[in-house]
């Protein structure tokens, strides 16, 4: 008989009842469910934990929601092998600082954190998915950060019942853990690195953005539109103004104008395939939003000529001004739409912020988790950058929301 026929052979209804029952025990009593399983023979302790590695696999499976959850069970056996690795550092630690071996016990409290928590994660994430309501995303991370603490900073707590060992074991793995992270910031050469596309960006910003950065002119307008005799004819043109929240005054020239016209254009294709292939509802409504907002401002750029009585008519309203610019008379009137243009703008901003400010709010516990696991890091850091650089912030200038996971 195979070693796996001889697994499979413990996976009997009593010894499955059995486990799950530990499992709960667990989140009870964590440092009594290490000591009892660690004092188990590892042939007992082996197809236990296959049984838990099979839930954390059928996890994916039957909370799968598309192509994301293939991305993020890849993520979670990369993670896993991390994870193997931070564990035989931490063994040595521990050898090292109070010559007890370690490795089972901190193996069966990391490997089970990681395996029970793991289902609720998902159901959580999966739920975040379907409604598209970042409150669930914001309990996955509540949840990823506290596992995330446990595991690689406080987990000599749950397998040391002395507390003078289990402070010295927690001192010294968390100075080597920092220094690391340190040592390996400084000499990264490169900044660039793919991000985790399951929780830093997510399907649904993931989605937004693909569309949002392929637009140009986002904050630009026509303002002012001005009529001129050219050739005999009567023509007219615009200035373009960036508004960030009030009207005052147009400024720029007009040379760019065909080339801003061709851009809303672009804009307005791009945002129609976006349209018919957005999975979320919540982008399919702002791209909605974003067409409907540059194809006011299209009409108005492409505004037709007025004949020589609607002028007439314009200036007995007052609704124009009369310019002398290099000996010939220019009249210059605001844009007929332009309030509602501004309205649109505004309106599109407040969805765009939303989604940022969500964005940011879910990450928040995963940002503590990662300033707290490598506080000291962080501190050193921000010394050396302090001492030894010459580091100038940049000014900043509030427009549409920058949607980042940095706080």
């Amino acid at each position: 008989m195979s070693y796996i026929d001889e697994l499979l052979k413990d996976f009997t209804k009593d010894n499955s009842l059995k486990w799950i029952k530990e499992m709960v025990s667990f989140f009870k009593k964590p440092r009594r469910f290490v000591i009892v399983t660690s004092s188990k023979p590892t042939s007992e302790i082996i197809p236990q934990y296959a049984f838990y590695f099979l839930i954390y696999t059928l996890s994916y499976l039957l909370l799968s929601i598309g192509s994301e959850m293939a991305v993020a069970f890849k993520t979670a056996l990369l993670s896993l092998i991390v994870t193997v690795i931070f564990i035989i550092v931490f063994s040595i630690i521990g050898l090292a600082v109070n010559r007890t071996n370690y490795f089972k016990k901190i193996s069966i409290f990391i490997f089970s954190l990681v395996f029970f928590t793991n289902p609720v994660v998902l159901a959580l994430f999966s739920r975040f998915l379907i409604v598209e309501n970042y409150s669930y995303k914001l309990g996955a991370c509540i949840i990823i950060g506290i596992v995330q603490l446990c595991c690689f900073v406080f987990y000599p707590f749950f397998i040391e019942v002395q507390k003078k060992r289990a402070w010295r074991l927690f001192a010294s793995s968390f100075l080597i853990l920092n220094l690391f992270w340190l040592l390996t910031s400084f000499f990264q050469f490169d900044d660039y690195e793919k991000k985790d596309e399951l929780m830093v960006n997510d399907p649904i910003v993931s989605e937004y953005l693909n569309t949002y950065e392929t637009l140009f002119n986002k904050d630009s307008i026509p303002t002012l539109r001005i009529f001129y005799v050219e050739d005999d004819m009567y023509k007219n043109t615009f200035l373009v103004q960036d508004v960030a929240d009030t009207i005052n005054h147009a400024t720029g020239g007009i040379r760019d104008n065909t080339v801003y016209i061709k851009n809303l254009q672009s804009n307005i294709e791009n945002l129609e395939r976006s349209i018919r292939g957005a999975k979320y509802y919540r982008n399919k409504d702002i791209f909605i939003a974003w067409k409907s907002y540059f194809s006011q401002i299209l009409a108005e750029c492409t505004f037709p000529t007025l004949e020589p009585t609607e002028f007439q008519v314009l200036n007995s309203k007052g609704q124009i001004d009369t310019l002398l610019l290099k000996g010939t008379y220019r009249l210059v009137m605001p844009v007929l739409n332009l309030k509602s243009i501004t309205t649109s703008q505004a309106r599109l901003k407040i969805s765009h912020n939303n989604l940022s400010d969500a964005f940011s709010r879910a990450e928040i516990p995963l940002f503590i988790a990662d300033r707290t696991r490598y506080f000291l890091g962080y501190v050193l850091e921000g010394i050396y950058i302090d001492y030894f650089q010459n580091y100038k912030s940049k000014p900043y200038r509030a427009k549409f929301d920058r949607i980042s996971s940095e706080l």
